[in-house]
């Protein structure tokens, strides 16, 4: 009898407690294990579906040693808000399962779009919690980053544990494995080596912008989520009064406290996204009413960088959600380069630039999140 449970945003089927495995291999399941019989996308029912690679796959996962455990490892977002299709999950993975003679099998399905859901690897770190599993043979995966894959993260899942891994085709068929167009995509990693090469060449100009002046002035920050304004407003300008949508809540707050502010004789940072004209010019109204000069600061983050930051401090904070992918294309659809003409003293592009407390925290930072 299966024991089926939640952990948070986990649905997780456990194992026998009565065993102890000295080793483990993963696995993912849709298109590595498992695919819809009817030859759809996505499966009609809980009994649409068929082994990939039939009584070879099974006959594979049989000769795997008793001393060792399976695990499937796997991301299932679509069943996240739907109880009737977690139901089918369970029924499905039971039954194939029971396909395998029973054997003892534990189930990890990520739900939700957070620390759990792969390359992430919060399901691995709650698995560890639960077995005593010293050596995991490998992950077996289809999302490798070849040509017709619809994504890297199983290879990158792998990768952030530091384990061996196998394509099914590999692992179930035995195929060579030829990784002459396999790509990881946007790399954190390189990101941070890079753009440190490139930010100490530039001038002590751009180091003085990003101070506080002595004057009462107006910095408005300009950049997606996740591109680290909020760090810049915090860390470069801890005494100027930080107005935030996100922590007062509407457009009029934000325009009341910074009127307040000014009309104090305090200095301010918008650490909003602002990404137009028109949403910059109610602040820049406000400085221009008072007679204080305003600075604009724009970060320059690609796409695969926000949505790496995006998820990041979703994992590793517990007071922060995934921002929706719609928010961070919002800011694109509707940004305007900021100009000299909407009345600023300056305007500085800079990079987003990581910086970490230690190596280990740097480490966790160049781990794949998307």
């Amino acid at each position: 009898m299966s024991a089926w449970s939640k952990h948070k945003s986990l649905l997780v089927r456990h194992g026998r407690t009565d065993i102890t495995y000295s080793k483990c291999l993963a696995m993912d399941m849709d298109g590595t294990m498992i695919k819809p019989k009817s030859g759809r996308v996505h499966p009609k029912s809980a009994d649409d579906w068929i082994w990939c690679y039939g009584d070879m796959q099974r006959e594979t996962l049989a000769s795997v040693p008793e001393d060792t455990l399976l695990v499937i490892i796997s991301n299932q977002r679509g069943a996240g808000r739907k109880e009737s299709k977690q139901h089918d999950l369970m029924h499905k993975i039971d039954n194939m399962i029971s396909e395998l003679g029973g054997r003892d099998i534990v189930v990890m399905l990520a739900l939700n779009d957070d620390e759990y859901r792969k390359p992430a690897i919060g399901m691995w770190t709650y698995f560890q919690s639960c077995y005593a599993v010293r050596e995991c043979l490998g992950y077996i995966g289809d999302a490798a980053g070849r040509p017709n894959d619809f994504s890297c993260s199983d290879r990158k899942f792998a990768d952030n544990l530091g384990i061996p891994f196998y394509t099914p085709e590999e692992y179930f068929l035995g195929d060579s494995r030829d990784t002459t167009l396999w790509t990881w995509g946007w790399s954190p990693y390189d990101y941070m080596r890079n753009i440190r090469t490139d930010y100490d060449h530039q001038n002590d100009d751009t180091v003085k912008e990003m101070c506080e002046q002595s004057y009462q002035e107006m910095v408005v920050l300009v950049g997606p989520p996740a591109s680290g304004k909020s760090h810049i407003a915090q860390s470069s300008f801890p005494s100027y009064v930080r107005v935030n949508r996100d922590t007062l809540g509407t457009a009029s707050k934000c325009l009341k406290a910074t009127r307040e502010a000014l009309q104090n004789g305090k200095s301010v940072v918008i650490d909003n996204t602002n990404p137009s004209q028109k949403a910059r010019a109610g602040y820049v109204d406000i400085a221009q009413k008072s007679d204080v000069p305003i600075r604009c600061i724009v970060v320059d983050a690609c796409d695969e960088l926000v949505q790496h930051n995006n998820r990041y401090r979703a994992c590793c904070s517990n007071d922060r959600d995934v921002v929706p992918i719609v928010a961070l294309r919002s800011f694109r659809k509707y940004y305007e380069k900021p100009s000299h003409d909407e009345g600023y003293t300056t305007i500085l592009t800079i990079p987003f630039i990581p910086r970490f407390a230690n190596t280990d925290d740097m480490q966790q930072w160049c781990m794949w999140y998307s």
